[in-house]
């Protein structure tokens, strides 16, 4: 594939830049073993040591002057962030230097030099996929699995079916998942499910569980702007069935019921960290915590299929889940690494919101952003000198 079709737009902490060319360094760490009066050298491999990312960046035009200084104050924050190489993709680098050249041969125009240093061990080159694409991938893990489980629970009313149970203890299985069924369905308006048997058609259920909880779930999600409220009530609805109705009363629909509730937060999770790349409103303290209430969701479950099925049968599932749950992190970082670092600040004045975003920012529009981080602040318009408040570095 060509450069037309593959080559990506440079950025750093998400402020883009043209790049004009790249040079990157790779070297391995060889320890050398020499020996008195004996030519040559044994050598020992080490390893690689971190990449060093050499870019030359250009700004020019009437407004190049704004666009440097934005640039310049995202390579001033400290700490590692994520560098959007042309041809590598995404990597997670550590600044080291800035150099800056302007010549009166190029007016309105400025040449930066910049090197990197690799941050991170274990780093894919060539990596293509942005947060958006981790959000999606996310989701589609936890369907993936989804699929996996609804497979293990055939094979089980299978198992049952063959043991010769009474009559009377399947029917009372099919009772109560029918009817626990339909109480969640009942819960939410214009929601189609098959209602097949599920001692006849056990993966039909499960497809039937995952509609009911997305037609909770999603309409939250959906209509109007995203919230960490609105993720909060649909993450308590989903949660709510087993332990508020009518609960199965067999050990493979309690898994079923289990792995099904673990989905959906999942996708309610990538659903909401997708809403906020497009729209940022959560601080990271949120983020982390719409993180932790997804994994604590999917590690409930993986404890339940440990305890429930045996490693053959329970290992794809289990594997599934930690995945979901890995793409799901991994998604929250790197929306949190693309924002600046959230510090406390001083206000140096009195004075209300707007003018202390302008001060600081340069911007008087983030006062929005202010209160959002600040949601302790009782009158926003009177802020007095002193006050403490959470604010990003940049």
């Amino acid at each position: 594939m060509s450069w037309s079709d593959n080559l990506l737009d440079a950025s750093f902490r998400g402020v883009a830049f043209d790049c004009v060319s790249t040079s990157d360094d790779l070297e391995r760490a060889v320890a050398v073993y020499e020996y008195p009066y004996q030519d040559g050298a044994d050598t020992e491999d080490m390893g690689e040591k971190p990449w060093h990312i050499s870019m030359q960046a250009i700004f020019y035009g009437d407004d190049y002057d704004q666009r440097l200084k934005d640039f310049l104050d995202v390579l001033r924050v400290p700490g590692p962030g994520e560098l959007i190489h042309p041809i590598y993709g995404s990597m997670t680098v550590q600044l080291l230097s800035v150099n800056i050249d302007h010549d009166a041969e190029s007016p309105d125009s400025a040449r930066v030099s910049l090197s990197f240093m690799e941050s991170t061990v274990g780093q894919q080159l060539f990596s293509r996929e942005l947060a958006s694409q981790q959000a999606e991938a996310a989701s589609m893990a936890a369907d993936s699995v989804s699929d996996i489980g609804a497979g293990v629970f055939s094979d089980a009313i299978d198992q049952l079916k063959k043991l010769e149970q009474p009559f009377t203890k399947l029917n009372q299985l099919r009772d109560r998942v029918i009817g626990t069924l339909q109480q969640l369905a009942s819960r939410v308006n214009g929601v189609i499910y098959t209602g097949l048997d599920v001692l006849n058609f056990p993966q039909s259920f499960i497809a039937d569980l995952k509609s009911v909880f997305n037609s909770i779930a999603t309409p939250r999600l959906d209509s109007g702007e995203v919230s960490l409220d609105e993720f909060t009530r649909a993450v308590s609805i989903i949660t709510t069935p087993l332990s508020s109705m009518t609960a199965p009363s067999n050990i493979h629909t309690d898994a079923a019921f289990s792995l099904t509730q673990a989905t959906s937060v999942a996708t309610v999770a990538a659903t909401l960290f997708a809403a906020e790349i497009e729209s940022p409103s959560l601080t990271p303290s949120q983020l982390e915590s719409v993180l932790i209430t997804a994994r604590e969701s999917i590690q409930s479950a993986i404890a339940v299929y440990r305890t429930t099925y045996d490693v053959v049968a329970a290992r794809p599932v289990i594997e599934g889940l930690r995945d979901t749950a890995a793409k799901l992190q991994q998604t929250a970082k790197s929306i949190i690494i693309s924002k600046p670092p959230l510090v406390i600040k001083q206000v140096e004045s009195d004075g209300n919101l707007h003018q202390i975003a302008y001060r600081w920012y340069g911007d008087y529009t983030r006062a929005e952003e202010l209160i959002r981080l600040n949601p302790s602040l009782r009158n926003p318009n009177f802020i007095q000198q002193g006050d403490l408040l959470n604010a990003y570095a940049q």
